[in-house]
């Protein structure tokens, strides 16, 4: 996949944020089998045709997700109920995309099923970071992030760089992991960040370059 600044800007315009767009460079480039994105009803033509001319499988989900707390100003948030697509509140449609249509398919049926482990070993998180989600997620837990660290002590303690596996910055954009990470001592969420990051530096630098000074704040 051949990339450039105009090119990636075009894809934050399709799919309407950078974390989004990230997702779809790492989808098209074979480190991600495939992407699950939320999107408005007035949002979703744009983003089929995009796939339909890349090659890329979409299936829709056959509900749609209301967000109550967006409501208050939230920007950013893992608290929706799921309703009917016939139901007439303004709510977001689930996409999942993928280079095949079997995987976008089986992604698309087993949330409908709501097999959250299935889900999650399609899109490609750590059977540690799944488990850890299945036992934390809930009504009164909808975003189980890590307890903040001081990330330069612990990063030469451990000597990696945890800063890669914080997630708290997403409704900023600033984010390389689509998953909850189970602990700081996460190798191998450690291993898809770094790898996307990397990627994304041979791709488009500048935005590899946004993502290292965003996450060392």
């Amino acid at each position: 996949m051949s990339l450039n600044d105009k090119h990636y800007h075009q894809l934050v315009s399709v799919f309407g944020s950078k974390l989004k767009a990230d997702e779809i460079v790492y989808l098209q480039s074979d480190e991600k089998n495939v992407v699950r994105q939320l999107f408005f009803s007035n949002e979703i033509s744009a983003v089929e045709n995009y796939c339909s001319g890349n090659n890329l499988f979409l299936v829709k989900s056959k509900f749609k997700i209301i967000f109550s707390d967006l409501e208050t100003g939230e920007t950013f948030s893992n608290k929706g109920e799921r309703v009917d697509l016939s139901d007439k509140r303004s709510g977001a449609i689930i996409c999942y995309i993928a280079k095949d249509e079997k995987s976008s398919l089986l992604a698309a049926l087993s949330e409908h099923q709501r097999n959250d482990q299935l889900l999650g070993e399609l899109l490609g998180y750590p059977k540690c970071c799944i488990e850890y989600f299945l036992h934390r997620f809930g009504p009164e837990n909808s975003n189980p992030e890590l307890e903040s660290i001081d990330h330069e002590e612990n990063s030469l303690k451990n000597k990696i760089d945890l800063r890669l596996l914080d997630i708290s910055k997403r409704d900023e954009d600033i984010c390389l992991l689509s998953h909850f990470p189970c602990s700081w001592d996460c190798g191998e969420s450690f291993n898809i960040a770094e790898r996307r990051l990397l990627l994304l530096a041979s791709k488009v630098k500048s935005r590899a370059n946004s993502l290292e000074i965003g996450l060392q704040k």
